[in-house]
């Protein structure tokens, strides 16, 4: 996924990392970032104490854990919170989370899929596979696509956490354990 709503390639690996993190759950995951980012941005003051966590993390710990028991962060955001400020980038949070925010809003009408193909993804195919997928998940498809020989024949579609395989490499791998009386 090219991320690129920051100028800063930084918070663009943030902001994919946390996509990334969201899987399924974007709506809550964007609902809480923000107020993550509202809450920091309402502090007189925000720069140089942001400044200061990124230097003193024993502080930034404190302030995280207020912020996680205020607005009743999620684990996954609060772990987030805790690994900007372990990476000593918490001078930059409320531009992760604007970038964040950004991101969702364009990925909203947007939806991308990550195909490894074995050896053909033709214009038909890829068509055919955009409209059943468009009837599935809604908005605008892209394919992002790699070809792997070592699939034998098939492909594999990943969206998000989910991954479909449709490869003649898997098939044969789930009859091998079948066979040899492992559950499949």
């Amino acid at each position: 996924m090219s991320v690129e709503i920051s100028d800063d390639a930084v918070v663009n690996r943030y902001v994919k990392a946390l996509y990334e993190v969201a899987a399924d759950r974007e709506a809550e995951f964007l609902l809480q970032i923000k107020s993550v980012r509202e809450a920091i941005e309402s502090l007189e003051g925000r720069e140089k104490m942001l400044k200061r966590f990124s230097l003193l993390t024993k502080d930034g710990e404190v302030f995280v854990d207020t912020l996680v028991s205020e607005l009743e962060l999620l684990p996954e955001v609060s772990n987030f919170l805790k690994v900007v400020l372990s990476n000593k980038r918490f001078s930059i949070i409320v531009d992760i989370c604007a970038a964040y925010e950004k991101f969702c809003d364009r990925m909203s009408e947007k939806r991308i899929f990550y195909v490894t193909y074995a050896k053909d993804f033709s214009e038909k195919t890829r068509n055919e596979l955009a409209q059943r997928l468009r009837e599935l998940v809604g908005g605008t498809v892209e394919f992002v696509t790699r070809r792997d020989e070592s699939l034998i024949d098939g492909l594999q579609i990943r969206y998000g956490s989910k991954i479909l395989d449709y490869s003649a490499k898997s098939k044969l791998n789930r009859l091998k354990r079948s066979m040899c009386g492992e559950s499949v």
